[in-house]
């Protein structure tokens, strides 16, 4: 059976039971419809219940970041004079290889906080009606000259060095900034929750 429906779940400490409740009608025609086939196929069914999303593997995530900060860069410098100097720049080719190839370093860390909540709804004086922020994404630049790539996807904010496989430099800004997100640091306001 394809597709699916959103359910509710609740427990009986008392009868030590889990009960599932659709929060709509074709759930129920869903439950009904397999139980029919189960039935009408004189054999047991199963029910899977996903634990939820499963973290991808560090490295993954890693080389997943590292790709989307060479596009942050590429995005940066895109028709600008400096495009080839900066994006075929030799500096990159670590980690170039570590988002192609997951070679040339042990691991590349990232670092991760949450900024808010996903489900947080914002104003601005640009759009005084509440929205979602789905993606933000910036480049630093540190007093070191490291250059980190910084991406907050649904409140989750992330940010990997575009130099080397550390994390050291960022978190000394980090604390050098009372841990104020680049994101809305300088050119940038913080936005309002709602």
């Amino acid at each position: 059976m394809t597709g699916g429906s959103q359910f509710r779940a609740s427990y009986s400490s008392l009868e030590k039971r889990i009960y599932f409740e659709p929060l709509t009608f074709d759930g129920v025609t869903h439950i009904e419809t397999a139980m029919a086939r189960a039935k009408a196929n004189k054999r047991g069914g199963s029910l899977w219940l996903p634990k939820g999303i499963e973290e991808p593997e560090p490295k993954l995530l890693s080389r997943f970041f590292g790709k989307i900060g060479l596009e942050i860069l590429a995005h940066r410098f895109m028709g600008g004079p400096d495009f080839d100097a900066v994006l075929y720049d030799a500096q990159l080719d670590p980690l170039r290889n570590w988002t192609r190839f997951g070679t040339g370093a042990l691991k590349w860390p990232i670092y991760r906080r949450r900024l808010y909540d996903e489900n947080d709804m914002f104003t601005d004086n640009a759009h005084p009606e509440r929205y979602q922020v789905l993606h933000e994404f910036d480049l630093l630049v540190t007093d070191t000259q490291e250059w980190y790539a910084v991406v907050c996807l649904f409140g989750e904010e992330f940010t990997i060095n575009l130099g080397g496989p550390e994390t050291e430099g960022y978190e000394t800004w980090l604390r050098q900034h009372e841990h104020a997100s680049p994101l809305y640091t300088g050119k940038n306001e913080p936005l309002k929750s709602n």
